[in-house]
């Protein structure tokens, strides 16, 4: 038998306190598992017990640890699924209104109920309850609120999901990245909310493109979940530069020969789970982008759906497509679309993402760079399609590509793409960043 989490009615966990008492702990303290107190099955008989390989075990009747299991163990009284008292002789475990761990003769208060959890599937469900949630339709993000929840229901946003289904839903989560459980008669549908942006900012422009970027990010959208920043340009001194500006950076320093492949970087990361797997959704962008607008609504949107998202161009040397669309992404501007992409999650997506990729360098080995479009963006766009991976829904309305909108400066739009020109990207960033900071000047 596994070892057992003990967690009491209000989310509270039996663990080892001063002078080796026992002491609660409510569940989200990480609280190392070293410091937790199990409950463990041995020859048909409950004992309570530290971790160590060479476990020390707690005896409730002389209320001392020993490195002897005790004689007799303790009973457990089933109330429902998992749920417990936790007898010694005549006397039953609960917790006192200070929150002391102690021994009484009453079991009908739910001060005296226990759920019982195993101990591998809790480190799972400690990290899940973290995460924030978009539920469908609406696409609202909600959390698990432990506070208002029970030993028998959780609640997650305004809805109220037994303990156990939940549980199991948040385990499997750890693979799908969304939940389904039912709530009554109804169906509920969430997917987990930890987004991520990544940057990759290349060329002699890249840090003052950066900072036009990292600054709207955090004034217009309002992001302050982590990014990314794939870059060839010294990523020391893009730590210092950037180091108070308020957001959760991390660089990844690619080559300039690398660079020159561009998006081909991003495949190190999608194909290395231990970077994406935990985020949903992930935006991938040039450095070349302005945002003017919150992206919550968006990125939930995006979060929601069951494809990758991305602009309408397509390109393929070999394709059957139209000479029209093919055209069209062939005459592209660099940097004109962005390279952008939004991805759900990897969970789902991960085998097209790669398959598109694999295609992107087997096209640069047999056709050569100069061949192939400068915004390289939608030869992944056209694998994605063919695989049936691909949408342009929320990018049609919320994406703004400034050489087809000459009064652009006017615009407000959530994501805004600057080609490179004569002109420095970044100086076109910049007059556009200060037009909309007048504009809500202006408004306020």
């Amino acid at each position: 038998m596994s070892l057992q989490v003990i967690m009491a009615s209000d989310y509270q966990i039996l663990c080892l306190g001063e002078n080796d008492s026992l002491k609660l702990s409510f569940l989200t303290n990480h609280i190392p598992p070293e410091k937790l107190i199990y409950a463990y099955q041995y020859a048909g008989e409950w004992f309570l017990r530290t971790k160590e390989t060479v476990p020390r075990w707690y005896d409730l009747r002389t209320q001392t640890f020993s490195e002897i299991m005790p004689l007799n163990g303790i009973g457990l009284i089933a109330h429902s699924l998992n749920i417990f008292n936790l007898k010694v002789d005549d006397q039953y475990l609960y917790v006192d209104w200070d929150g002391k761990v102690k021994l009484s003769s009453s079991s009908k208060e739910d001060s005296a109920l226990f759920r019982l959890i195993d101990s591998k599937k809790f480190e799972i469900f400690l990290k899940q309850i973290s995460y924030r949630w978009v539920r469908g339709t609406k696409g609202d993000i909600v959390s698990i609120n432990l506070h208002t929840s029970s030993l028998r229901e959780i609640n997650i946003g305004s809805a109220k999901i037994g303990f156990d289904q939940l549980f199991e839903a948040l385990i499997e989560s750890q693979k799908t990245g969304e939940l389904l459980v039912n709530e009554e008669w109804k169906v509920w549908r969430f997917v987990r909310y930890n987004p991520l942006i990544i940057l990759e900012a290349y060329g002699p422009d890249a840090v003052d493109e950066l900072s036009v970027a990292l600054c709207s990010l955090k004034d217009f959208a309002g992001y302050r979940d982590k990014v990314f920043i794939l870059t060839d340009a010294n990523h020391r001194l893009l730590e210092e530069k950037f180091c108070d500006i308020g957001l959760s950076l991390q660089f990844f320093y690619v080559s300039p020969q690398e660079a020159q492949s561009s998006p081909l970087p991003r495949a190190r990361l999608i194909k290395n789970p231990q970077f994406l797997d935990q985020y949903a959704p992930i935006l991938f962008c040039s450095s070349g982008v302005v945002f003017g607008a919150p992206l919550d609504k968006l990125m939930t949107k995006v979060a929601l759906s069951r494809q990758v998202e991305g602009l309408e161009y397509f390109f393929h040397p070999e394709s059957p497509s139209s000479e029209t669309e093919q055209k069209r992404a062939q005459n592209l501007l660099i940097g004109e679309g962005g390279s952008l992409m939004m991805v759900p999650n990897m969970a789902h997506h991960r085998i097209y993402l790669e398959a598109a990729f694999d295609l992107l360098e087997r096209l640069i080995k047999e056709f050569g760079l100069k061949n192939l479009p400068q915004e390289r963006q939608p030869l992944i766009n056209y694998a994605l399609r063919r695989v049936r991976d691909f949408s342009t829904q929320y990018f049609s309305r919320t994406v703004l590509a400034t050489r087809f909108v000459p009064s652009f400066y006017g615009v407000i739009s959530e994501i805004i793409c600057f080609p490179i020109s004569e002109e420095k990207r970044s100086a076109q960033m910049k007059t556009y960043l200060e037009t909309i900071k007048k504009a809500e000047g202006e408004i306020g």
